[in-house]
């Protein structure tokens, strides 16, 4: 993996550095005529790492392994929310799978699935040295995402700053039973004549 993302962050000469927590080997890894966020949207795909730039750092972390600020970002529904699109759901109403994978040293891909099929697919790669390994990684993916809590993204200003691998206080005083700590999946930022606005994408809650 390593070795991959150095062979990619060479297309931007020697400024880059990498923080990449992961160590598995790919058996083969094809690509023709790629750029290089080309590479990085297939390994993307591939582990469903959480890839993003901080400085004149390339960060990979495994999904939630990271968050970048100690003190929470507050949003109040009130007061410095300009716009959402979000929907508030309840554990017992979601079907979520999650397949979890791993490579062997000889290539071979093993995997495990856990949860209830029809609706939202997850998949992780991990290191795992058996298939026990697996189930127990699957599982508590699982768990992860089964919580009552919203979906989705909203969209604010520029202040306050946020930035993905965050975390973030969704609060409303007329329905405080769905405050909630929320990951920052992405944010997305739009700058028009009546000024900037910051578009922020949910991951799961947790808090």
């Amino acid at each position: 993996m390593k070795a991959l993302l150095n062979e990619v962050i060479k297309q931007a000469g020697d400024k880059l550095k990498i923080s990449c927590d992961y160590e598995f080997t790919w058996e083969k890894f094809v690509f023709f005529k790629a750029t290089a966020f080309d590479v990085l949207k297939k390994v993307q795909e591939e582990t469903k790492a959480n890839i993003y730039f901080k400085g004149d750092t390339l960060h990979i972390h495994p999904p939630y392994s990271k968050i970048s600020n100690e003190k929470v970002v507050v949003y109040d529904f009130a007061r410095n929310i300009e716009k959402a699109d979000l929907k508030y759901v309840k554990a017992a109403d979601k079907n979520i799978e999650v397949e979890v994978r791993t490579f062997l040293p000889d290539g071979t891909v093993i995997k495990n699935t856990f949860g209830r099929p029809g609706g939202t697919k997850i998949s992780r790669t991990i290191h795992a040295a058996d298939e026990g390994g697996l189930k127990n990684a699957a599982e508590s993916e699982y768990n992860l995402w089964i919580f009552d809590g919203y979906e989705g993204s909203f969209t604010g200003w520029l202040i306050p700053y946020v930035e993905p691998a965050y975390k973030v206080l969704l609060r409303d005083a007329e329905y405080p039973y769905k405050n909630g700590v929320y990951y920052v999946a992405a944010t997305e930022m739009k700058f028009s004549a009546n000024g900037g606005e910051r578009k922020i994408t949910l991951g799961r809650k947790i808090g």
